[in-house]
């Protein structure tokens, strides 16, 4: 079964999330980020990260 794919900003992720990302990243994520262009044309910085059921691309902002 595939996993499902979410695309969210940073802010609305439920704090579970946030709290395994800083685990995951302690040192912060900068170096993991990718770049993509999103339907409106605009690049958009993200995270990937996954959990056991969704596969997320976490929108990030210069200030995260």
């Amino acid at each position: 079964m595939d996993k499902k794919r979410i695309v969210k900003d940073y802010e609305a992720l439920p704090e579970e999330i946030v709290e395994r990302v800083k685990s995951e990243y302690p040192y912060g994520f900068e170096d993991n980020l990718i770049t993509f262009t999103n339907r409106e044309g605009k690049k958009v910085s993200a995270l990937p990260f996954e959990t056991e059921e969704i596969y997320y691309m976490i929108r990030m902002t210069v200030m995260e």
